[in-house]
């Protein structure tokens, strides 16, 4: 699959979770066993994420310095969720820490697809 394939994939799945966290976020922190302002703080300041890959995934030709953040991104969440679920089990309920691994591993699969892309980069021929 191509970059840019992936990445447009990435941003609608960003996109979708964003909008689903801000919206049921008193059902997600209920269920989370976490504060729903939290929960609502997660989803907004995925606003501007989802923006972000939403225009890169549109450029043509991709800028690399952006596809490169947007990998960057994705592999710091999931290092992130790795140390929420592992160093900080008590943070959310066990639904929580399966829905952070479960989002986790979807995360994963982009960024490193998108690593794989970036290191088979070719400069677009001018």
């Amino acid at each position: 699959m191509k970059l840019d394939s992936i990445l447009v994939w990435d941003a609608w799945a960003t996109g979708t979770s964003t909008v689903l966290t801000i919206v049921a976020a008193p059902l997600l922190a209920g269920w989370l066993d976490i504060s729903g302002w939290i929960v609502l703080g997660v989803g907004l300041a995925l606003v501007p994420w989802t923006g972000f890959l939403a225009f890169t995934a549109r450029q043509d030709p991709l800028v690399k310095w952006q596809t490169a953040v947007i990998t960057v991104g994705n592999l710091a969440w999931v290092f992130i969720a790795a140390i929420i679920i592992f160093g900080y089990p008590e943070a959310v309920s066990m639904a929580g820490r399966w829905l952070l691994g479960l989002f986790s591993l979807v995360v994963l699969g982009f960024g490193s697809v998108q690593a794989i892309g970036l290191s088979r980069w070719r400069a677009p021929a001018s």
